[in-house]
């Protein structure tokens, strides 16, 4: 949060529409909760924000061992560029993909050694910081939009955004029928309507 709270100091914005997606969901969260006079409202999509019941799915238990040493580190990059194609589907599902994701976004770079084990180490310890601040969210005082995608099969709903909308002070629940995990893609006029309506700003 320090590291946001200086960048935003240097260049001089505030107090902030902050906007989330999955992971980030949890970090806009904490920004505000810990930053309040410097957030105006919150958009979440498709936000990771309680444990999953029951504990980590035990693949991923299994690659918080594996995924440490160094002859990973080694095989990591090549073994896994032929997949990317299947990855990017499964983070779309159950919608296509866009047009050169994996271009676009220099996802390739995600799996070279030293960022594959940092985004490691944040999965393995996200259970407890979800634990850590979900007795907080009624504490959120901002206009949050919850931008749910109905069909997100990484991010239930049912398990984090639907469970979230309830306890905010300020919460409104907006649901995407047949959306997947990549909703910000697939539907993002949807989402950038929710944008400037916190904004203020007329709509298009």
């Amino acid at each position: 949060m320090a590291l946001i709270r200086i960048a935003v100091e240097k260049v001089g914005a505030g107090p902030l529409i902050v906007v989330g997606h999955s992971l980030g969901g949890l970090i806009a969260l904490r920004y505000a909760l810990d930053e309040p006079g410097a957030v105006k409202g919150l958009v979440l999509i498709n936000p990771t924000t309680h444990p999953r019941p029951g504990g980590l799915p035990w693949f991923q238990r299994v690659a918080e061992v594996v995924f440490v040493g160094p002859l990973i580190w080694t095989v990591l990059l090549p073994a896994t560029l032929p997949m990317l194609d299947r990855l990017i589907t499964r983070l779309f599902r159950p919608e296509p993909p866009v047009r050169d994701y994996a271009g676009r976004t220099a996802l390739a770079l995600a799996l070279t050694p030293r960022r594959f084990r940092n985004s490691m180490k944040e999965y393995s310890d996200l259970r407890d910081h979800l634990v850590a601040v979900a007795p907080r969210y009624p504490d959120v005082t901002v206009p949050t939009v919850v931008v749910v995608a109905e069909a997100d099969p990484i991010v239930p709903a049912a398990v984090h955004g639907d469970v979230l909308a309830k306890v905010l002070p300020h919460g409104r629940l907006v649901r995407i029928p047949g959306a997947g995990h990549m909703a910000h893609h697939r539907h993002a006029e949807i989402i950038a309507a929710e944008i400037e309506r916190l904004a203020g700003l007329p709509p298009a």
